[in-house]
């Protein structure tokens, strides 16, 4: 599990999405990079639109400490234009991994990802991402 998520860490941020907070709220969705066989371009949508709504609780991993409740709010995690076409590109790539029986790299290759999609290297460059 830990060196699952670890390769989904890595692919996120193979792909740009370098924002600690955005990784970790990603990666509670996707934890194997075989989610991302599966997902569409709507459910990364979908998921990203769930991120960024505020709503709901999850247990304060500081609990133990006196006074403090067992669970604390949970806020929203703005995720990017740029960061959900990354997923979409992400996914896109898993599945041609899988399509053509590759096995997905434990260190994801940036220029490798966009060489697959030609333009996407160009689009990347062209709006500024930081």
């Amino acid at each position: 599990m830990a060196a699952a998520l670890a390769q989904v860490r890595n692919a996120l941020q193979a792909v740009g999405i370098v924002d600690v907070e955005q990784r970790d709220a990603i990666t509670d969705s996707i934890t194997s990079m075989d989610v991302f066989e599966i997902a569409t371009d709507d459910f990364i949508k979908d998921m990203c639109k769930n991120i960024c709504r505020p709503g709901g609780t999850f247990p304060n991993p500081n609990a133990e400490e006196p006074g403090a409740p067992a669970v604390i709010p949970r806020n929203g995690v703005a995720i990017s234009r740029t960061a959900e076409e990354r997923l979409i590109l992400l996914a896109y790539y898993v599945r041609h991994l899988k399509r053509t029986s590759r096995p997905y790299r434990v260190q994801f290759n940036p220029a490798r990802l966009y060489s697959i999609l030609p333009g996407v290297a160009k689009y990347d460059q062209i709006i500024d991402c930081s």
